[in-house]
């Protein structure tokens, strides 16, 4: 019965992380896409990727001796650990950074290409990168003899981590209890900002703002618990057969699948590719479209008793 729930996990990071290589390219062709929104999605996408990986070794190489000596398993089990906690940083970083950047584009709309311009992006996910990094290499140093420890008992008491001492409880859980209040926060805002230009955006348009809800929504189901349940697991430790460990898995699960879907297919431009990729569209099919991609732009209206203004923003698509 482990046996088989471990490859089911294994088929759904494998299915996952094709799901995201597909993406992945869709985001490559899709130049029409605002800047902003491609190199955040791109990053969204690459963490996924690596994550998927990460876990997939992870699960084969964490019960299985067969022609790997113990000490390899343990150190090649040690580092798919550390790249798991290194892209999930990422991942809940960047998850915050495209919602900062969503609640400006609404807050502030006419000044919103200055605000966020391409150089600032490109920094933002450099120091995303390299943050995560330290996060997970600070937090895997403190307790690199405790992890060596636990993968030794693995195999004689079939136990997992019994719990992580007061830095690295800093390291992870206070890590995400500002990402999950920053996440929270900027959600929050969305939804208000949304209902109070309800009556101000013209009708084509508030499928755009349903968009928004759909993902809001989606953060609350999946992200957010993920973040408490890593907060709960800093604080208390976690056991091989803990109900813990296996609502994260199963949440870290569906997070990679529903990612891509969340943050790249909700595109146009990129269902358009891939469509193309996967051969789903007829010829005049094709040609509309790229008809209607040779004219694209992204815009939303906002009306008012003096004035009816356009701006154009590649995140509101």
């Amino acid at each position: 019965m482990v046996e088989f729930r471990k490859y089911v996990v294994v088929g759904v990071f494998f299915i996952s992380f094709v799901i995201n290589a597909i993406a992945l390219e869709a985001l490559r062709r899709s130049r029409k896409l605002s800047y902003n929104v491609r190199i955040l999605s791109i990053n969204m996408v690459i963490a996924d990727l690596i994550l998927c990986a990460s876990c997939i070794v992870f699960f084969f190489f964490a019960k299985s001796t067969t022609g790997i000596r113990m000490d390899e398993n343990c150190m090649m089990t040690y580092i798919m650990a550390a790249a798991c906690f290194w892209t999930y940083f990422a991942t809940s970083f960047l998850v915050t950074a495209m919602a900062v950047d969503r609640f400006i584009s609404l807050k502030f709309p006419f000044q919103y290409l200055k605000i966020v311009s391409e150089k600032r992006c490109k920094t933002s996910c450099y120091v995303i990168w390299i943050v995560s990094l330290l996060l997970a290499t600070l937090f895997h140093v403190e307790n690199r003899e405790k992890f060596h420890q636990c993968y030794h008992e693995l195999y004689k008491n079939n136990t997992y981590l019994t719990g992580l001492d007061n830095s690295s409880f800093i390291t992870v859980g206070v890590t995400n209890l500002i990402i999950l209040l920053i996440n929270l926060f900027a959600y929050a805002a969305i939804i208000i900002l949304v209902f109070r230009k309800k009556t101000f955006v013209s009708q084509g348009q508030r499928s755009l703002l349903q968009k928004l809800w759909t993902i809001s929504l989606a953060y609350a189901i999946l992200h957010g618990p993920f973040n408490l349940l890593t907060i709960v697991i800093a604080v208390f430790g976690i056991h091989e057969n803990s109900t813990f460990i296996h609502v994260v898995i199963l949440i870290t699960s569906f997070v990679v699948f529903i990612d891509p879907i969340l943050y790249t297919w909700r595109y146009k431009t990129c269902r358009y590719q891939v469509m193309m990729m996967l051969g789903c569209c007829c010829k005049g099919r094709v040609d509309a479209i790229r008809q209607r991609n040779n004219q694209f732009y992204c815009t939303y209206v906002i009306r008012s008793n003096f004035s009816s203004e356009e701006s154009r923003l590649g995140n509101m698509e």
